[in-house]
Formats: C-alpha cells, sequence, structure tokens
C-alpha cells in the first residue's frame, strides 16, 4: 500500500484551545485543553495506521526505503525528518528557542549521559533532532517572533517608567544586544521578581495596545518572561500567511490557530511563561542574541496550482492545494503528510484512494509518482525541502 490513513493523538496541554481542534475535525469538543494535533513519527507520540494500529515510525522502520526513499534515508538515516501540527492556543506558549543540528545531537548526548530519562522534566532534548518550524495561520494567529533592535527594545521598556528597569534601558540604549537584556530580565532577582510584575502591569494597564502584556501578568505575576516579552516582535498573522522560525530564534504564541510544520523534533529549550523546566544556561548557548525580524513567507504558485512555502532547511516544506469540483494532478515522488483542512477530498494513488474530511490525514510513500485530488475541499502537503545544504537567512 502506498496510501496510509492516519490516527493522529491530541495532545492536551493546558494552553489548548477546548473546541478549535474539535470544530476542525467535525466533532464535539471533548471537554479539556486541546493544544496540539500531531501528524507524524515521533516516537513521544506517533500516528498510527487506521488499518492495523501500527505506528507510523513503526511502518518506515520495516521498510524504510519504499516508504520514505533513497534520499531520506541517505541524509536522515531512515527516519521522516518532518513532522505536521494542528496548534490551537487559548492562552500564551512559554517563551522558548530550538536547537540546531549539532546542538541537539549534543545536548541529546549530554543530558543521556548525565542519567536523565528522555520522559524527565527536567530535559530539554528528547531526540537528537533539530527543530527548525513554520507556521500557516488558520485563524487570526497571535506571535512574538524575534527580538526587536536595541533601540526599539529600549523605548517599549522606557515606555511603562518603571525605575527598576532604567538599568536595562540604559544598556539597550548604549548598544547592548537585545538578547543580553533579554538574558538579564529572565534572571531578575527571584525576591524582586513579583514586584517587578505587579508594576509592570500596573503601567501597561493604562495602554490598550499593552492588554496582552496585563494578560500574560494576570497568568504569570511572578515569572519576568511577561517582562522580557516585551523585547520581541509582537505580530498577528492572516489567515493564510505564514512565517519561520529558525534554531536559535526566541518566539513564542499567544493566540490563535495555525498549521506548524517543522522538523520532527521535540526539543525545547523554555526561557519564561511556563511553569515547566527554565533552561537559563542552555538558552544562553542557542539563543541568537541580536536583531531577528520576523521571515514572513510569500507563497510560490506551482504549475499544479498550489501554493508553496519553502523555508531554508532540508527538512520540509509545505504546500496548500484548492480542489473546487474538477480533479487536480499533482507530480511528486517524495513521502508527504496530506491533512485536510476542509471540505472533502478523494486522494489517488496508483489503484488505492483515500477520503478525507477536514481535519483527516493521510501518509503517502515515496515510490507514488503521482496523486490525484478530487472533490471541494483544501488540503496542505508537508513534503521534504531542498535536500542541499542549507544557509538561514541572515539575522
Amino acid at each position: 500500500m502506498s496510501l496510509h490513513r492516519l490516527v493522529n493523538p491530541v495532545m492536551p496541554y493546558a494552553w489548548g484551545s477546548r473546541g478549535a481542534i474539535a470544530a476542525l475535525q467535525g466533532r464535539p469538543p471533548s471537554g479539556q485543553p486541546e493544544a496540539e494535533l500531531w501528524i507524524g513519527a515521533h516516537p513521544q507520540a506517533p500516528s498510527t495506521l487506521e488499518r492495523d494500529g501500527r505506528s507510523l515510525g513503526a511502518l518506515i522502520e520495516d521498510c524504510p526505503q519504499e516508504t520514505i526513499g533513497e534520499r531520506l534515508v541517505d541524509q536522515f538515516g531512515g527516519r521522516l525528518p518532518f513532522m505536521v501540527k494542528v496548534i490551537a492556543a487559548a492562552q500564551a506558549l512559554s517563551l522558548q528557542v530550538h536547537p540546531d543540528d549539532d546542538d541537539a545531537r549534543a545536548g541529546f548526548a549530554r543530558e543521556a549521559a548525565a542519567g536523565l530519562d528522555v520522559t524527565d522534566p527536567r530535559r530539554n532534548y528528547r531526540d537528537a533532532n533539530a527543530k527548525p518550524e513554520m507556521v500557516l495561520a488558520i485563524s487570526p494567529f497571535e506571535a512574538l517572533l524575534g527580538f526587536r533592535s536595541s533601540t526599539e527594545a529600549a523605548e517599549a521598556l522606557a515606555s511603562l517608567r518603571v525605575r527598576s528597569l532604567d538599568g536595562v534601558v540604559a544598556a539597550l540604549r548604549d548598544g547592548a544586544a537585545t538578547g543580553d537584556a533579554f538574558l538579564q530580565l529572565v534572571q531578575w532577582p527571584l525576591a524582586e521578581r513579583a514586584q517587578l510584575i505587579a508594576a509592570v502591569r500596573a503601567a501597561a494597564s493604562s495602554d490598550q495596545e499593552l492588554a496582552w502584556l496585563v494578560q500574560l501578568a494576570d497568568r504569570h505575576p511572578d515569572d519576568p518572561g511577561v517582562v522580557a516579552a516585551l523585547l520581541l516582535n509582537r505580530r498577528t498573522l492572516a489567515p493564510g500567511q505564514a512565517c519561520y522560525v529558525a534554531p536559535g530564534v526566541i518566539h513564542g504564541y499567544l493566540r490563535g490557530t495555525a498549521i506548524e510544520v517543522l522538523g520532527c523534533s521535540d526539543n525545547v529549550v523554555r526561557a519564561g511563561l511556563t511553569a515547566k523546566h527554565i533552561a537559563v544556561e542552555e538558552l544562553r548557548s542557542l539563543l541568537t542574541r541580536t536583531a531577528t525580524p520576523p521571515v514572513l513567507l510569500e507563497p510560490h504558485a506551482t504549475s499544479d496550482g498550489e501554493e508553496r512555502w519553502q523555508v531554508p532547511r532540508p527538512e520540509f516544506q509545505l504546500a496548500r492545494l484548492r480542489v473546487d469540483g474538477k480533479s487536480v494532478v499533482a507530480r511528486r515522488g517524495e513521502p508527504e503528510l496530506l491533512l485536510c483542512v476542509s471540505g472533502k477530498v478523494e486522494v489517488c494513488g496508483g489503484d488505492q484512494s483515500v477520503g478525507l474530511r477536514s481535519g483527516e490525514s493521510c501518509f503517502v510513500d515515496a515510490n507514488t509518482p503521482e496523486l490525484t485530488f478530487v472533490g471541494q475541499g483544501v488540503t496542505v502537503r508537508a513534503t521534504p525541502g531542498d535536500l542541499t545544504p542549507h544557509v538561514e537567512p541572515a539575522a
């Protein structure tokens, strides 16, 4: 078989929406937060094959050449290098960075040698893989993406008129990297944190543009990440807009629903806005400290009638295909994860077909030379990116 309908786990993190993923899948809400729908072969929460209950990872391990193809076997050691998530945030996620290839391998080995089980909450590295990512907004999607310039960051803090921040403001005005100021803030003395957040909240409450900051302060009254968040670029992606987040770039998602395509990894180094493990020293080694404007991605139309977003990494790219009553033929030859995001679409490959409704997905193996889509709906297709060596965009 070359088309494999998938059953995908939903991750019940506390910040998740209680309705967005259920609405996408056309089912009643579970009554619990549903934060992420995972689609892929990550061992922590793999998709399973509907027909026999095997994990997608087991299918690939049993026949890697047939499922992911020779090129990916050679470059990624027989694993699917990308995964897809539907992320549905009702509250802010943690401020975080992800590692590049070398940092992921070294960090994973270091924590394993220290005797930390892969499920230990103190672990930052749960696998040895890099974690670049892109998001494609489904609803208006509020995000914090990379550091503002030193000048912009200084003015944002100065506008609060909180005396205890005067030293940070002065350093930024003297040209200190925004990331250095960020590290200073997230290491604010424990005994003074609640007082700092209370002062910042009081100052922000008179400015409607800072309502989001007041909400963060209410949820995290003793977390200096509330103040540090002001040093990041805040953007709201409209439905259909996409952005890329490189390893090392600080980011956090505030609210909304999006499709996330990322390296097949669960490596997270957190900096704040969370009750989970915060690893400042690890953050210090990974963090891109200079100003990093958001990398917004423009889609490119293909000859198949798709829109495609490419990133400067070999792990993945993403395409969106609209089907409106007429059959659409898409040339391929690489493995893919396919997710229907609206309507109903039948996917045909060779002598097989899979019908997908909104929120349903399938894996297509590398030996399927052509796909035909019929019906009415929209699908997204995650496939490998350019397998040549990558260069990250300049900060």
